[in-house]
């Protein structure tokens, strides 16, 4: 009864998402039906299969060991149970799919919705032959690479990996333009060099905690206040906001008079 309990929840929310989002049924449809033949090819050989092996062995069993007659009542309720148990698992095989991607109950995210990937869903990303490193395929050892347009987030404890593990790894792999924010200067040091095979890199060091030699002939530089137009009529709140950007009071600390007023 909770199967099919989980396919009635599974159908409701598709109805929901495709009243939401008619587009995406609409695309749906049009893209779907290779993956549903397919899907619709694999349950019929479970099908034949299953109904092969019943359909010959439960008889046989029934006949031939017990000696039961076809005409009595055991044989029928026998043979009722497992036609039974033959379309159970053909449907099961069926809507299986369509429960584990939206059997799940309707807005019941109040602590989130994340969960582990399954295999089908980083089969494609095992397959990518570009796109940014996020991971390691445990079973099969091949690298993960997502190349879509979501956002990405890795979120660990502090000295666990996140450095050697993803970002380092994306500097010196991933050709496009990226803006790394590195307090440490630890992913400069490592991989400015290599990333200018790349195209220009610019490390903006102003304390000099990377320790690196100007990339290019020229450096890196920013000046706040070539932001501030002399004639521009904000001029002065501009210049206020940015002094406030560049002072700095400790939290519960109160600066000079001087600054604040």
């Amino acid at each position: 009864m909770e199967w099919f309990r989980q396919l009635g929840r599974a159908i409701r929310n598709l109805a929901r998402i495709a009243r939401a989002q008619p587009i995406w049924a609409i695309t749906a449809l049009v893209v779907s039906p290779v993956a549903l033949i397919r899907h619709l090819f694999g349950v019929l050989v479970l099908f034949l299969i299953t109904a092969l092996v019943l359909g010959i062995g439960v008889p046989l069993i029934l006949g031939k060991l017990l000696g039961l007659p076809r005409d009595s009542n055991i044989y029928q309720i026998v043979m009722m149970l497992t036609d039974l148990v033959i379309i159970l698992v053909t449907l099961r095989a069926l809507f299986q799919p369509l429960i584990l991607k939206y059997g799940g109950p309707a807005g019941d995210d109040t602590h989130g919705s994340a969960r582990f990937a399954t295999d089908r869903e980083t089969r494609p990303l095992a397959q990518n032959g570009d796109g940014l490193l996020i991971g390691r395929d445990r079973k099969s050892g091949k690298l993960l690479r997502y190349a879509g347009p979501a956002h990405l987030l890795t979120i660990a404890p502090t000295r666990t990996g996140k450095g050697v593990g993803t970002i380092i790894p994306n500097l010196l792999d991933y050709p496009g333009p990226v803006v790394c924010i590195d307090p440490k200067g630890e992913n400069a040091r490592i991989t400015a060099c290599h990333r200018a095979k790349f195209g220009p890199v610019h490390v903006l060091d102003p304390f000099g905690v990377t320790g690196l030699a100007p990339i290019g002939s020229s450096g890196a530089a920013f000046n706040p206040l070539d932001r501030l137009d002399p004639a521009g009529l904000d001029l002065a709140d501009d210049a206020m906001t940015l002094a406030d950007a560049l002072v700095y009071d400790a939290p519960g600390e109160a600066g000079e008079a001087h600054w604040n007023e």
